[in-house]
């Protein structure tokens, strides 16, 4: 496969996850921060915004002013406008890679996208996350039933499964500026879509323990980063050339095999005790990977020199 192609299909599996988790996480705080003190509103809209990875010219004003500025502004890199545009234009591409159907769905849902938000509509912001919430979904769905177990199939999980350890670690990072209280615990499991789950597993939403335990490595959980530090490992070994072995740190399953290893016997009291700390420990994790996949299967080389 060429190194262009795998890249692209690479960062529509990370674009997908960024502007699915990006919508669920701003309709989520939006509601929970409408509620506060215009103050600590205002404080928790910049934390909100530094945690996305943006340096803004100037401070967020209230969670209106953040809301605008992570979904819909086109100087962020990480807004949902930008992401979906970005993500459009890798499946353009690869589109004589990835199914038919998978090409239509990305490009109608920036199409879309253009003609509801920046058009003459009246759709609110709720309405707005929910539809890019069920675009992302559809999309995650015609993965999963209409294209081949190939290399651009595992680029494009390994993309989807870093992404979203790097997404919920920054929705952690969020929480972590919130009062140790029981609803700021159930607005971050509803940030990841874990709220229902976890009701359904343990219960007990004031049991801060098993909710990190639940989010950091349950099995049966597809979101958790374990499962998800799981299904890149096994999507990196299915890339290895001729099922060679597990060489040194520039080998992703190396970083991916460790990642794993680390969360599955790591303590749950002393990541709760020192949460904040993991939480960049994950981040840098995933950059980590991210730059050993640029340099093992994304070659760039400078563009050629003509002499006159």
């Amino acid at each position: 496969m060429l190194s262009r192609i795998a890249e692209s299909c690479y960062w529509i599996g990370r674009l997908v996850e960024r502007a699915d988790y990006t919508a669920r996480l701003l309709d989520v705080h939006y509601h929970n921060l409408l509620q506060n003190h215009p103050s600590e509103s205002a404080q928790l809209a910049n934390h909100l915004v530094s945690v996305m990875g943006s340096v803004s010219s100037s401070p967020m004003k209230d969670i209106d002013h953040a809301v605008n500025f992570i979904g819909f502004d086109p100087s962020f890199s990480g807004s949902i406008s930008d992401t979906i545009f970005q993500l459009a234009e890798n499946a353009k591409g690869v589109r004589d890679t990835i199914p038919a159907e998978l090409f239509e769905a990305i490009y109608a849902t920036y199409v879309e996208l253009q003609h509801t938000y920046f058009g003459d509509s009246e759709y609110s912001n709720h309405e707005l996350f929910k539809w890019v919430r069920n675009r992302c979904m559809l999309i995650h769905g015609i993965v999963d039933e209409a294209m081949a177990r190939d290399e651009s199939y595992h680029f494009l999980n390994m993309g989807k499964c870093l992404e979203r350890i790097d997404m919920s670690a920054r929705m952690v990072a969020v929480r972590c500026a919130m009062d140790d209280d029981a609803p700021g615990w159930i607005t971050m499991l509803r940030s990841c879509g874990a709220f229902e789950a976890f009701l359904r597993t343990r219960g007990d939403t004031h049991d801060t323990k098993a909710i990190i335990e639940f989010l950091l490595r349950n099995s049966r959980f597809p979101r958790s980063i374990l499962s998800s530090a799981s299904s890149a490992l096994a999507s990196a070994q299915q890339l290895s050339e001729n099922g060679e072995g597990i060489g040194d740190e520039s080998d992703p399953r190396f970083a991916l095999g460790r990642m794993c290893a680390e969360i599955e016997f790591t303590s749950i009291a002393d990541v709760h005790d020192n949460l904040l700390e993991e939480v960049f420990k994950l981040q840098r994790g995933v950059m980590a990977i991210n730059k050993v996949m640029i340099n093992k299967y994304f070659h760039h080389t400078n563009a050629i020199e003509w002499r006159q």
